[in-house]
């Protein structure tokens, strides 16, 4: 499995509209193969600041991901919103319960 976690910054005046198309990308993520988990989520509104959180099955899942007509529209519509975005992909193993 592969984890994403990172944040993004989001212009003054532009996080409805963003979070709107948040909505509509994690709808169909969500339901592609290899995804385990997709979730883009406010962290402080104050700031502009989203969470984000992703989980796939490998890293070819995920970058059959990347290229999808979705993530292009996604990012031609929403890039422009975005201050900053900063994230990390880690190699996971060993995934257990907490308790």
């Amino acid at each position: 499995m592969v984890i994403i976690v990172g944040e993004i910054i989001i212009a003054p005046g532009q996080l409805d509209a963003f979070l709107a198309e948040v909505a509509k990308i994690e709808e169909i993520t969500r339901k592609e193969d290899g995804c385990v988990s997709y979730a883009m989520a406010l962290d402080d509104a104050a700031t502009g600041k989203i969470a984000v959180s992703e989980r796939w099955r490998d890293e070819p899942a995920l970058r059959t991901h990347l290229k999808t007509e979705t993530v292009k529209r996604f990012v031609e519509k929403c890039g422009p919103m975005m201050l900053s975005m900063d994230g990390s992909l880690y190699d996971a193993e060993n995934e257990r319960a907490i308790m």
